[in-house]
C-alpha cells in the first residue's frame, strides 16, 4: 500500500492507477475518502469485512485488475451505502454470467456502473 496515506486523515480522493498495488485494504481505512481509483493495478481482491460502518466512499474504479470473487466482492461493497459509481470492467468476474444484473441486484443504490448510467430516467425526474 501507498507509505503512510493513511496519516492524511481528510483525504477525499486518490488515484492511483498503474502501480502495480496488490491490495486495497488501506482505501477502506481512509474514513474521509470518497474517490478511490485504482484501476491497472494486480489487486486480486478487496477486504471482506469493513473497519469502519461510517465510510464516505461514494466512488470506487477498481478496472482493470485481478478480481475473481464476485459474491466476496459485492458482499463488501454492500456495506459502503454511500457508493454511488462503481468501474469494475476488465476484471476476470466480468466475465461471469449475468455479471452485470447480479451486480445490479447487490447496489440499487449504485447510480454509474462500468461507465454508465443505470439508473431509469423515471428515477432521475422523481428526484
Amino acid at each position: 500500500p501507498p507509505r503512510d496515506i493513511l496519516k492524511y486523515k481528510g483525504l477525499q480522493e486518490v488515484y492511483l492507477g498503474c502501480n502495480r498495488l496488490t491490495d486495497a485494504v488501506w482505501v477502506f481505512k481512509c474514513r474521509a475518502l470518497l474517490h478511490a481509483g485504482l484501476p491497472y493495478n494486480s489487486i486480486p481482491s478487496i477486504p471482506s469485512k469493513l473497519p469502519y460502518s461510517d465510510l464516505r466512499l461514494m466512488s470506487l474504479d477498481l478496472s482493470h485488475n485481478n478480481i475473481l470473487d464476485l459474491e466476496g466482492t459485492l458482499v463488501t461493497l454492500t456495506q459502503l451505502p454511500k457508493l454511488r459509481n462503481l468501474v469494475l470492467q476488465g476484471n476476470p468476474i466480468c466475465l461471469l454470467p449475468y455479471y452485470h444484473k447480479r451486480v445490479k441486484a447487490a447496489l440499487p443504490d449504485v447510480e454509474f456502473f462500468d461507465g454508465k448510467n443505470i439508473k431509469p430516467k423515471e428515477d432521475a425526474i422523481a428526484q
